[in-house]
């Protein structure tokens, strides 16, 4: 009960989560992959079809334009603009969009904010938010394990060194409350929902950050 009504200072959540992305860099990837597998196929795929639709028209461009950089400078901006218009499908517009009598159209992204949900919260509640995880956190970040210990001390009567020998034991007793601490919390079901009530805006940056570092580096590259 002291726990629940002062885990805001047991436990910085931004701070457990940051701390493993930086320890272990592959958590990140395996992130994107499993949330964004549907965008990268897009990504790779639609270079097929975005390509051959523009390479029709710079082969009609370097049919009646009799120049040896045609297709050289053809296919940088076929290849740009490949890559640019590909970018753009899976995540604009944000909201449901009429373009005339057509539609509605979303980001390709957009349309499967239920589907993520249930990806990343799953991911999370199985890699990253762990009750092994958030304990290691609370117990050795100088901030949270200061607040821990004070909690303890109330508890055990004021005695620093009772408490100094249980800080020092806990550690190796904490396996066998993880499986009941991660049922209790019930990460993933609460996560999925706070994330299928998100409004497309805050949706929207759950992925698009990541593809927004390397943006200009894909489209340069198609180029």
């Amino acid at each position: 009960a002291d726990m629940q009504r002062n885990i805001a200072s047991l436990c910085d959540i931004r701070k457990c989560v940051v701390e493993q992305m930086l320890e272990d860099r592959a958590l990140l990837g395996q992130l994107f992959q499993k949330c964004g597998e549907m965008e990268l196929k897009f990504l790779t795929n639609s270079g097929l079809w975005f390509g051959f639709l523009l390479g029709l028209i710079q082969m009609v461009v370097a049919l009646f334009v009799e120049n040896p950089w045609t297709l050289s400078i053809g296919g940088g901006i076929v290849g740009f603009a490949t890559n640019w218009l590909a970018l753009k499908w899976i995540f604009c517009p944000v909201n449901p969009t009429k373009f005339g009598p057509f539609g509605p159209f979303q980001g390709l992204f957009l349309t499967r904010q239920k589907a993520v949900a249930k990806e990343f919260s799953s991911f999370f509640s199985k890699n990253v938010l762990t009750s092994e995880k958030l304990f290691k956190s609370m117990l050795t970040d100088e901030t949270t394990k200061a607040n821990f210990f004070s909690l303890l001390k109330n508890r055990l009567m004021g005695s620093t060194s009772l408490t100094n020998d249980v800080m020092k034991e806990l550690p190796k007793h904490l396996a066998a409350v993880h499986p009941y601490v991660d049922k209790t919390l019930a990460l993933e079901p609460t996560l999925r929902g706070s994330m299928e009530r998100m409004s497309s805006a805050q949706f929207e940056r759950v992925l698009h950050p990541i593809f927004e570092e390397d943006e200009l580096t894909l489209i340069v590259a198609g180029a």
